[in-house]
C-alpha cells in the first residue's frame, strides 16, 4: 500500500482465445487457475472486482470480492447516505480489447498531451476520478490476454 491505496484487480472469466471457454467446468477451472495465479504469486491484493465469484477466497480469505451488477445499482440508495459506489473507467491501450498478435499497444493515445507516462496518468485520474475515498485502485488487465 502506497499513499493509503490499496491494490486491487478486475478480472473477466470471458476469453475469446481460451478453448474451454464456453465450456461451464473446464472454463471454471482454468478461470480459478488463473485467479489463483494473481492471487498468490503478486503480493498482497486486497479487492477484487470479477463477475463471478468462482472459489476466490480459497486462496485469500480475507478476500472483498464485488460481484459486478450495475443495473442493481441505479435502482435505488440514500444519495445523501454513508455509502457509495465509485464509478468506473474502463480504458483498453490496444484498438480493442482482446489481445491480437498484430496490434501493438497503444500506449500515445492514453497518454496526455504534456507527455505524462501511462502509469501516473491513469493512477492520478482514476484516484482523481472516482477513487477518493474507497481506498482501492482497480488495474484493468488489458496489456496482454484480457483475463
Amino acid at each position: 500500500m502506497k499513499a493509503g491505496v490499496d491494490l486491487g484487480l478486475y478480472l473477466s472469466p470471458w476469453d475469446r482465445h481460451e478453448v474451454s471457454c464456453g465450456k461451464t467446468l473446464e472454463c471454471s477451472e482454468f478461470c480459478l487457475g488463473q485467479m489463483t495465479e494473481l492471487l498468490t504469486s503478486y503480493g498482497e491484493i486486497k479487492d477484487v472486482l470479477i463477475q463471478e465469484e468462482s472459489g476466490t477466497r480459497m486462496a485469500s480469505p480475507g478476500l472483498l470480492v464485488g460481484l459486478v451488477s450495475f443495473g442493481r445499482y441505479l435502482q435505488g440508495g440514500d444519495p445523501a447516505g454513508h455509502d457509495w459506489v465509485p464509478a468506473e473507467c474502463d480504458v483498453s491501450i490496444r484498438p480493442g480489447w482482446f489481445w491480437h498478435e498484430s496490434e501493438v499497444p497503444n500506449y500515445e493515445a492514453t497518454s496526455s498531451r504534456r507527455n505524462r507516462s501511462l502509469a501516473k496518468e491513469l493512477t492520478t485520474g482514476a484516484l482523481a476520478s472516482f477513487f477518493l475515498g474507497f481506498g482501492t485502485l482497480f488495474l484493468l488487465l488489458a496489456s496482454g490476454v484480457y483475463v
